[in-house]
C-alpha cells in the first residue's frame, strides 16, 4: 500500500520535531522509571513567522425564521477586495398557501452578492427574473466583470427541459439575451447529471456522472476549446472495467495537459488530459505516489503557483517538475479552527498573503431541521512581528481524526495562554494509512484486520518516536492504542486529575480508562458499544449475556441470525479485548485458564465463519451492513443522547437496551473512546500539556462534546440531555411516527418522553465497567494463532502453548 509521507514544510515545525536532548522539569505526573529521551524545550523566537488573520462573516440577511433556507458558495473574485457570491434561499411558506394553484417558486431567492473582504455588502443581484417559471441554476462562473449564469427550464406541461445560458454585468446587473444551449448527448446515455465545469488554459472541461444498466458509473466529458469546437470522451472508454465515482478537480500542469484527480474501486486514480486533442490516459500508480493520501479538493489553478490547495497543514501548492507539494503559508504560524479552514475556498493567495472563502451550517440543536448557513471571509497576512515569541511550543497530534470542538478549543487556549502555544503534528494520520485497503474490504472481519494492523503501525511509530523524544508532547485519539499505557511512552495522569478534581465525571468511565491502576490517557468524551435491542427483549436490568443466554437470545429474539456482524475468529478476538482484565495483569499474559477454554469452545461450537458482507461509506465514516437493518438486535454504537431518544433511530425513543457481549459471566457493554487525551513520557513541560486537559475537561468546553458524543462532565450531559428531550417532544409531540427497527411505537403515535429517559441512560453508561480497546500487536498475534484450532489442525492446549510464548515475548521486549 502507498503512503505519501508528509514532510515538515515549515522551518518552525523542522525546528521542533528535530529537536531532541535532555531538559530537567519538574511534573507532577508519575515518571516511574521511564528510558524515554526527554525533548528539547523548543519556545517561539523572534525571527519565527507569523501570520495575522482577519475572519468577517458576510451577512444577506436571509435568517430564520423568516426564511426557511439559505446557502452560499462562493464565484469567483473580482479585485483584490471583492468577491462574488451565488445566494440562494427559501422563504417561509404560509401555512395557508394554495399548492394546487399556487406558485412555490415565489418564494424563491436566487441572488449575486458582491462583498469586500472587509464583509461590507456591496451589490446584489436578482437573478430571478432572469428565467422563466420551474426553473433553475445549474451553475455559475465568472471572468472579466461578467457572470455567465447557465441554467434549465422545465416545462411543467409537456416535462421538456431547455439548456440556457446568459451573461450579467456584476457591476451593472444588466444581463445579456439567454441563448439556449444545445448539447450532444448521443454518445451518453441518458442517465447522466450534470456536476460542473473546470477552466483550464481557456479550455472548458464540463463532466457528467454517467451510469448504465449493470451499474457500471464512468464520466463522460465535454471538452470545448477556446475557439469553441468540443469533443466528447468518456472514462469507460479510457479504463475499461473500472468504476469511477467521482472527479474532484482538475488541475493544470501547463503544456496543454491536465489532472483529474477521481476516485474509482480501488481508490484513488488520477487521469492525463491532454487538452488539444482531448485525448484521456490513465497515470501509472508510481507516477503519482507523491499525490497519495492528499485531498487536492478545493483549490484553484493560478498563473504564478500553479495549482493551489489547502488541508489542515497549511496553504499548499504543486510542483510538477520536481513532483512535489511546497507549503506556501504553514498553518502552525497562525492561529485557525483547522477544521473548518480545511474545508475552505482558496479565493487568492500570494507567498505572503491570502483569502479564504469558508461556509458553515450552525445547527439550532439535534431535535432541528434549521440551521444558520454562516459564510466567512478569512485574510491571511504575514506580520512584522510574531505576538507569542517566547511561548513553549507544544505539539499535539491527533491520529484519527480532529474534531471541530477540539479545534476550537486549540485556537481558544492559544489566545489565552501566555506561556504555551500548541501546534498540530500531522505526521500520524491514521485513517490516511489505512483507507486505500478500505477499499478492497468486504466483511467486518476485513476491516477489523485492517484496523488491527493499522493502529498497530501507529502505535508502533509513535512508541519510537517518544522513546528517541522526536514525538508528539500531546496526544489525541490514541485510546485505541493501549501499547502505549506504560511509563516508557506516557505520563501517569492520576495525580494531575486527583488534584484538579473528580467530582463532576462519570467515575466509572475513569475507572475503566485505567491500565493497572494508572491513568495514562483520559477520555475527552465517548459512545458505548455492545449489542442494542428493545429493553423488553431482555430481563430488567440484565448488562450482559452468558454464553447459554446469549445462545437462547439469539434462537428467540434473532430468529437464530446473529446479531454480531462477524467470523468466529474476529469475534473470539473482539470478545477476548472485551475481557482482558482476565488474561492480562502487570505485563503478564495469562491464556491457561477457565475463562480462555470457554471462550475458545464456544465460538468453535456456535458461531459460524460466513461473515455478512459490510459495507464502508468514507463520507460517513461508518460500516454499514444487511445485518444492522430491521433486526430485532445488532451490534453497534450509541453515540450520544441524542442518538438514544432520536425516534427516527434504531433506539426507539430511548427504549433500548445496551449489553456486553458474552462472556462467562455477565458484563455490561462497552464505554468507546475516540476523543481521548494523554501526554508523552518524554515532554519537555507536561504542566503546561496538563493545563490543555484543563481547558478541556472545563465545563463550557465539555457542553460542546455533548450533542454527537457523550461528554465526560456528568452535569454537562444532563444539562444537554435535558433540553434535547424538551427538543425531541417539541419537534415530533403529537406526530405519527413510522419507524424501521426494534422501535417502541413503530405505526403509533409518538410518546412524549419525560426526563426519566435520562436515568436509563445513565443506568446503561453505569452498566459499562471496561473500555473498548485493544493492543493491536496482540490482537494480531491471537487472530493469526486461533484459527488453527477452530480448523482442527492443532489443540486448543497447542494454541495455548503458543500464544503464550509468542504475547509474553512482546511484553517483555516493551519491558
Amino acid at each position: 500500500m502507498k503512503r505519501f509521507v508528509k514532510r515538515p514544510t515549515a522551518a518552525l515545525m523542522a525546528v521542533i520535531i528535530a529537536a531532541g536532548g535532555c531538559i530537567a522539569t519538574g511534573c507532577w505526573g508519575k515518571k516511574g522509571d521511564s528510558k524515554a529521551t526527554m525533548a528539547e524545550i523548543v519556545t517561539i523566537e523572534d525571527d519565527t513567522p507569523w501570520y495575522n488573520t482577519k475572519t468577517v462573516e458576510l451577512d444577506v440577511g436571509y435568517d430564520y425564521p423568516e426564511y426557511e433556507y439559505c446557502d452560499m458558495s462562493y464565484v469567483g473574485m473580482i479585485s483584490d477586495t471583492e468577491v462574488l457570491l451565488q445566494v440562494s434561499a427559501t422563504k417561509a411558506i404560509p401555512d395557508d398557501f394554495d399548492w394546487n394553484t399556487g406558485d412555490y417558486t415565489d418564494f424563491n431567492v436566487e441572488e449575486l452578492v458582491v462583498f469586500d473582504t472587509d464583509g461590507n455588502k456591496k451589490n446584489t443581484i436578482d437573478l430571478g427574473g432572469l428565467m422563466d417559471d420551474y426553473s433553475y441554476i445549474d451553475r455559475i462562473s465568472y471572468e472579466d466583470g461578467e457572470a455567465v449564469i447557465g441554467y434549465s427550464s422545465y416545462d411543467i406541461e409537456t416535462g421538456d427541459s431547455l439548456s440556457y445560458e446568459v451573461n450579467v454585468d456584476v457591476n451593472t446587473g444588466s444581463a445579456g439575451t439567454p441563448r439556449e444551449i444545445s448539447e450532444d448527448t448521443s454518445s451518453y446515455s441518458d442517465d447522466s447529471w450534470y456536476e460542473g465545469e473546470f477552466e483550464i488554459e481557456g479550455y472548458t472541461i464540463a463532466k457528467y456522472y454517467t451510469w448504465d444498466e449493470s451499474g457500471d458509473s464512468y464520466y463522460t466529458l465535454d471538452v470545448t476549446s477556446p475557439s469553441g469546437s468540443g469533443t466528447t470522451i468518456s472514462t469507460r472508454d479510457t479504463i475499461r472495467g473500472t468504476t469511477i465515482w467521482d472527479i474532484s478537480s482538475a488541475i493544470s500542469e501547463g503544456d496543454g495537459k491536465a489532472l483529474l484527480c477521481a476516485v474509482g474501486d480501488e481508490g484513488d486514480l488520477y487521469l492525463e488530459l491532454d487538452l488539444a486533442s482531448a485525448s484521456l490516459s490513465l497515470l501509472p500508480d508510481e507516477e503519482c505516489d507523491w499525490l497519495s493520501g492528499v485531498s487536492l479538493y478545493g483549490g484553484i489553478n493560478t498563473d504564478d503557483m500553479g495549482y493551489v490547495f489547502i488541508d489542515q497543514e497549511g496553504i499548499k501548492n504543486l510542483d510538477f517538475d520536481n513532483k512535489e507539494i511546497i507549503t506556501v503559508i504553514d498553518f502552525n504560524c497562525t492561529n485557525l479552527n483547522r477544521i473548518t479552514v480545511s474545508y475552505s475556498d482558496v479565493v487568492s493567495v500570494g507567498e505572503d498573503e491570502a483569502v479564504l472563502f469558508s461556509t458553515d451550517y450552525e445547527s439550532s440543536g439535534y431535535f432541528s431541521y434549521n440551521s444558520k448557513c454562516v459564510c466567512t471571509l478569512t485574510t491571511i497576512e504575514k506580520a512584522e512581528t510574531n505576538p507569542n515569541v517566547g511561548k513553549t511550543v507544544l505539539k499535539v497530534c491527533e491520529a484519527t481524526g480532529l474534531g471541530i470542538e477540539t479545534a476550537d478549543a486549540i485556537c481558544r487556549f492559544n489566545e489565552q495562554s501566555d506561556e504555551y502555544f500548541l501546534i498540530l503534528d500531522t505526521r500520524y494520520d491514521y485513517y490516511d494509512s489505512v483507507m486505500d485497503e478500505y477499499y478492497d474490504a468486504e466483511t467486518e472481519d476485513d476491516y477489523m484486520s485492517i484496523d488491527l494492523e493499522g493502529k498497530a503501525d501507529l502505535s508502533d511509530q509513535l512508541s519510537i518516536d517518544m522513546m528517541n523524544g522526536e514525538g508528539p508532547d500531546i496526544l489525541l485519539g490514541t485510546f485505541d492504542c493501549s501499547q502505549l499505557n506504560n511509563d516508557d511512552y506516557l505520563t501517569d495522569l492520576t495525580s494531575y486529575l486527583e488534584a484538579y478534581g473528580t467530582d463532576d465525571f462519570f467515575a466509572n468511565v475513569i475507572e475503566a480508562s485505567r491500565t493497572d491502576d494508572c491513568l495514562y490517557q483520559i477520555p475527552l468524551c465517548f459512545s458505548i458499544q455492545g449489542i442494542v435491542t428493545d429493553k423488553d427483549n431482555v430481563e430488567n436490568g440484565q448488562i450482559g449475556f452468558t454464553y447459554n443466554e446469549y445462545l437462547d437470545f439469539v434462537d428467540d429474539v434473532c430468529n437464530g441470525d446473529s446479531p454480531v456482524a462477524m467470523g468466529k475468529n474476529m469475534f473470539f478476538v473482539t470478545c477476548m479485548n472485551a475481557m482482558d482484565d482476565v488474561f492480562f495483569n502487570n505485563g503478564e499474559a495469562d491464556f491457561n485458564c477457565d475463562e480462555f477454554e470457554d471462550l475458545a469452545d464456544f465460538c468453535d461450537t456456535y458461531i459460524n465463519d460466513e461473515v455478512p458482507q459490510m459495507f464502508y461509506s468514507a463520507s460517513a465514516g461508518a460500516y454499514y451492513s444487511d445485518v444492522m437493518e430491521g433486526s430485532a438486535a445488532a451490534y453497534q454504537e450509541i453515540m450520544s443522547f441524542n442518538q438514544f431518544i432520536d425516534p427516527y433511530g434504531d433506539y426507539g425513543n430511548g427504549r433500548a437496551a445496551v449489553l456486553g457481549l458474552p462472556s462467562n459471566e455477565r458484563r455490561g457493554a462497552q464505554i468507546c473512546v475516540y476523543n481521548s487525551i494523554g501526554i508523552s513520557a518524554s515532554t519537555s513541560d507536561p504542566d503546561g500539556c496538563w493545563a490543555f486537559i484543563e481547558y478541556l475537561l472545563d465545563y463550557e468546553t465539555q457542553l460542546e462534546y455533548a450533542d454527537f458524543s457523550i461528554p465526560l462532565n456528568v452535569q454537562a450531559f444532563e444539562e444537554k440531555a435535558q433540553e434535547s428531550v424538551e427538543d425531541c417532544n417539541n419537534m415530533y409531540g403529537g406526530g405519527q411516527m413510522s419507524i424501521s427497527g426494534f422501535a417502541y411505537n413503530d405505526g403509533e403515535r409518538y410518546e412524549e418522553m419525560d426526563e426519566s429517559v435520562i436515568d436509563s441512560f445513565e443506568d446503561i453508561i453505569a452498566s459499562c465497567s471496561h473500555a473498548q480497546r485493544a493492543d493491536q500487536a496482540i490482537s494480531i498475534i491471537v487472530s493469526e494463532e486461533m484459527p488453527a484450532f477452530f480448523e482442527g489442525q492443532k489443540s486448543l492446549d497447542e494454541v495455548v502453548d503458543i500464544l503464550q510464548d509468542r504475547v509474553q515475548t512482546v511484553l517483555d521486549e516493551r519491558g
